[in-house]
């Protein structure tokens, strides 16, 4: 009789277990790492979570519509577009919630006059609208928008002349002079500064473990999200 309560409990609680829907996060966040290597390290991070890391907008946009996930982790200005979500955290770098951005050019600076004219290669972070919105942040003239859908893609726009500058993180402007024979150079600009990343909850899903899972990440991981904390 014992044998059969005892089995009956085992049967009853591993049921309670797998009966527990795994909280489920989405990133989007374009970065120098592959989203198939960054998935793996926020896995094994949050081993309970079900995460999944998107290479390309349009792929994250389209889930989120049709699979809304508990939470999300990308750019706050992303995060701003999408509704049913709260921003719960946002990255700090040196405890600064924003990042300079800078634009780079091969051999000589863009005429600053000539700026609204040329045509600026940028990662795919958002639709057309919030790009544009993006963009007349830091440009009096928004110039042409060359969208790209991953890192690796910027340079080649530069090399096969589609675009005449590119516009990154500074903290990726010594990885693409390392990574490219091309002369690369800083145009002098007004400051560019943006936010780096949040995560988001969706209404009425507090996410705890996905919460508790990134503010412990380790700092070789934080360092992929370009930050060193979460607040």
């Amino acid at each position: 009789m014992r044998k059969s309560i005892n089995l009956f409990c085992l049967l009853f609680f591993s049921a309670m277990f797998f009966a527990v829907k795994a909280e489920v996060l989405y990133v989007f966040f374009p970065t120098v790492i592959r989203s198939g290597a960054m998935q793996k390290k926020l896995q094994d991070a949050g081993p309970g979570i079900s995460i999944t890391v998107f290479g390309r907008y349009k792929d994250f946009e389209s889930m989120c519509q049709s699979n809304p996930p508990d939470a999300i982790l990308a750019t706050t200005e992303m995060l701003k577009q999408i509704s049913g979500f709260s921003v719960k955290m946002e990255g700090l770098n040196n405890d600064k919630p924003d990042e300079q951005y800078v634009l780079l050019s091969v051999d000589q600076p863009i005429n600053p006059k000539e700026l609204s004219s040329a045509t600026i290669s940028v990662i795919e972070i958002g639709g057309k609208r919030m790009m544009e919105e993006l963009f007349s942040k830091f440009f009096k003239l928004i110039p042409q928008i060359k969208r790209v859908t991953k890192v690796e893609d910027l340079l080649p726009t530069l090399t096969l002349n589609m675009a005449q500058g590119i516009l990154i993180p500074e903290l990726y402007a010594q990885h693409f002079r390392k990574i490219s024979n091309l002369n690369l150079i800083t145009n002098q600009l007004p400051p560019m500064r943006t936010t780096i990343v949040a995560l988001a909850v969706r209404a009425n899903s507090a996410a705890p473990m996905t919460i508790k899972t990134i503010k412990s990440l380790k700092k070789e991981t934080n360092a992929i999200f370009r930050v060193t904390s979460w607040k």
